[in-house]
């Protein structure tokens, strides 16, 4: 992504964990406010069934406010409250769980306003857990990453738990202890989303469900499917119900529901790390191969299909902005007979060489290509003054004057024949303009000096 949809990723993350947020500390005033009616009921959704308690919409008022308040100030709020509230959460669903570790089952809402059930307890402790890790994420990225893996987990069991409520089964909601409110698993979803979305780019949520590689998109097609998965495994469920603890049967649901998630996480992490591996091959193999057709092989110059495509581009600037553009065509003198003497593989050297020595020659902003053989182009953009490309020239004449190391030994070419083709002076298109500069180094060839000519 560039840059710019990092920025809107980022502010879009960051509402959506604010509206989390404060949307868990609605729900959870309005279920205190219900209760304080003394209508329960409206907060059970299944006609005599477990509302949401007291102790449940207390602590989803915490979280929420501190979510909230953490997303929309993080310079501003101070952390050791935030930490606090956090930690006090967590701490009492560890208490509620410890309480309710023997307790028979219940689904009347004949029961008091503070009771919560164990998974309620243990989900607690991991939305908690996972708040003070991104509290303390300002300063880490693991401890974002481990904040977003217990939200994964509480989205990831909240949904669990609403779908055994559409289908009737009590997989999880009705445990040998008092069953998880719908209202309760709605709240879950809200805060876990919240804390996943606060998590950032550095989060599960963004690495792994909007991504655009064929593993995240892996992801977000198994990832539900795993929820069908563990609904409908009648044998899980039968051994769950049977179990006498329900710190156990919560706790075996809930490690089910991990394990699946992983095992699916995994397998597609595993699938699309292949795919995106073979496609990062072939992008890089294409690029290679575009490099290869634009470039030369010896010297890594552009060759002479990417030159003509920027003399083009030079020339249509210059025209558009009435600039003087020049093009120098470069033979070096003699190298035939370093050929000759020293062997084909030194004379690769020495033109590998001549053209690194070339490019210290040039300026930034222009482009030297070998055209072929010996010879070398240069094209020179936005001229002040001829006497920039005279310059030029001498400082290309004055590198062929030291001499050349091939092979441990060291040879000399006689010197450099450079001729010179200004734009729009001489000539106005691309070929034109090239065979000036060809008809120009010619003739400072013949004439035995070598040098630079002005054609």
């Amino acid at each position: 992504m560039t840059p710019e949809d990092n920025r809107h990723v980022a502010g879009l993350l960051k509402n959506i964990a604010f509206f989390c947020g404060c949307s868990t500390a609605l729900v959870a005033v309005v279920g205190l406010s219900i209760w304080d009616l003394g209508l329960p009921e409206y907060i059970s959704f299944v006609k005599g069934y477990v509302p949401m308690g007291t102790t449940a919409c207390v602590l989803f008022l915490l979280q929420g406010a501190v979510l909230a308040w953490h997303v929309a100030s993080p310079s501003r709020a101070r952390k050791w409250p935030s930490m606090l509230v956090a930690s006090l959460t967590t701490v009492v669903g560890a208490i509620s769980l410890f309480l309710t570790w023997n307790m028979s089952i219940v689904t009347t809402i004949d029961l008091p306003a503070y009771y919560i059930s164990p998974l309620t307890s243990l989900l607690f402790i991991f939305s908690g857990t996972s708040l003070i890790f991104l509290i303390e994420g300002a300063s880490s990225r693991r401890a974002v990453q481990v904040s977003s893996v217990f939200a994964a987990l509480v989205i990831a069991t909240g949904l669990v738990v609403i779908i055994s409520y559409i289908y009737s089964n009590p997989l999880l909601y009705a445990s040998h202890a008092i069953p998880m409110a719908i209202l309760t698993s709605f709240t879950f979803i809200l805060i876990g989303c919240g804390l996943s979305a606060a998590s950032g780019k550095d989060g599960l949520f963004v690495k792994y469900f909007l991504g655009d590689s064929i593993r995240a998109m892996l992801i977000r097609t198994f990832v539900p499917l795993e929820f069908i998965g563990v609904i409908g495994s009648d044998v899980l469920q039968h051994q769950v119900i049977k179990l006498n603890s329900a710190i156990v049967s919560g706790v075996s649901a809930v490690l089910f529901t991990a394990l699946t998630v992983i095992v699916v996480m995994q397998t597609a992490n595993i699938i699309g790390g292949i795919v995106d591996r073979a496609n990062s091959e072939r992008d890089r193999v294409a690029k290679e191969l575009r490099r290869l057709a634009l470039h030369d092989q010896l010297t890594g110059l552009p060759n002479r299909t990417l030159f003509f495509a920027r003399l083009e581009h030079t020339l249509a600037r210059a025209h558009r902005y009435g600039h003087t553009a020049a093009v120098l065509y470069a033979d070096l003198d003699g190298f035939k007979s370093v050929n000759d003497e020293f062997g084909h593989n030194s004379g690769d050297m020495v033109l590998k060489e001549f053209a690194r020595r070339l490019l210290t020659c040039i300026r930034e902003t222009d482009t030297a290509a070998r055209l072929g053989g010996d010879e070398f182009a240069v094209i020179l953009d936005d001229i002040k003054d001829v006497n920039e490309v005279t310059h030029i020239a001498q400082r290309i004449e004055a590198c062929c004057e030291r001499p050349f190391a091939a092979q441990g030994r060291s040879c000399r070419v006689k010197g450099v024949s450079i001729g010179i083709s200004l734009y729009p002076e001489d000539a106005q298109d691309v070929d034109s303009l090239l065979n000036m500069a060809d008809q120009a180094m010619y003739s400072a060839k013949k004439s035995g000096n070598g040098g630079c000519r002005f054609s």
